[in-house]
């Protein structure tokens, strides 16, 4: 795997119901933002329900899985942690937002919510 890999969450999830069954990454840590749309999230045994605009960090190693509506619109990025670690190793804090594991919801309005989302748009659309 290349550093980053980027996928749409319906691309995903469309085939499988809708549902990702709780499991786990070895060496892989996951972004899931979501746009719009419900998601329910299984981290490490515990339930949320959110609505988009929203954000799931998921280090390695944690137990996890989602139900999400038909309707979401949203990505899933892909990182090896080690390499991810390497590239955060002079922003501790930066890195600890990463490799922790929790699901929030995004103020919709907010120019920093506006911001993350535009910028996983053109993430997105460059690596095609």
């Amino acid at each position: 795997m290349d550093l980053l890999h980027v996928e749409s969450i319906a691309s995903r999830s469309r085939g499988h119901g809708w549902e990702i069954r709780p499991h786990r990454h070895g060496t892989l840590c996951q972004v899931l933002l979501v746009r719009r749309g419900r998601l329910q999230t299984k981290l490490d045994g515990q339930t949320q329900h959110l609505r988009g605009p929203a954000a799931v960090t998921v280090p390695s190693l944690a137990a996890h899985g989602f139900s999400f509506s038909d309707d979401v619109d949203g990505w899933v990025f892909t990182l090896v942690e080690s390499r991810l670690q390497a590239l955060l190793v002079r922003d501790p804090a930066m890195a600890e937002s990463f490799l922790r594991l929790r699901a929030a919801a995004l103020p919709a309005r907010a120019p920093d919510t506006t911001e993350v989302l535009a910028a996983a748009d053109a993430l997105r659309a460059e690596m095609g």
